[in-house]
């Protein structure tokens, strides 16, 4: 049976942590474990060794890598701050040409952003896109594997 409410929980606390100003990362992996029971891996500048292959992801830098693990429900979080000019279309293109279907009923747009969820057998991908003025434009994934 899926969980998306836990799932999105998950999702959302490593979105919380996917900017790059956190400091003292294992006080808050170990703080973040103990009020969930999950494992939680805040990474650093680099996507997870275990990020699925499968997910394409916009050249640029990353700004943070992270994971979880609860109930053997694993979800990554990767933050990458994309070129001037790539934008959430491109990258949703790039979703659906390898096989991800976009979800008509979740997304949504504002001024500060967009977001929208993709999704084949094996996972499901959160995608926003936000632009700040000091940092640029960030596209941020959150993943979990379908079960």
């Amino acid at each position: 049976m899926r969980h998306p409410n836990r799932r999105l929980a998950a999702g959302l606390v490593l979105a919380l942590l996917a900017f790059p100003a956190l400091t003292a990362c294992s006080v808050i992996e170990t703080t973040i474990e103990q009020l969930t029971g999950g494992e939680v891996e805040i990474g650093g500048n680099s996507v997870p060794a275990d990020f699925p292959a499968e997910i394409p992801l916009a050249p640029g830098e990353v700004l943070n890598g992270s994971s979880a693990t609860k109930d053997d429900v694993k979800v990554w979080n990767v933050a990458i701050k994309v070129a001037d000019g790539v934008g959430f279309d491109a990258i949703a293109a790039e979703l659906e040409a390898a096989g991800f279907a976009p979800s008509p009923d979740v997304g949504s747009e504002t001024a500060d952003g967009r977001a929208g969820l993709y999704a084949n057998e094996n996972y499901s991908v959160l995608l926003s896109m936000t632009t700040q003025e000091v940092i640029g434009t960030i596209a941020n994934y959150t993943v979990t594997a379908t079960p």
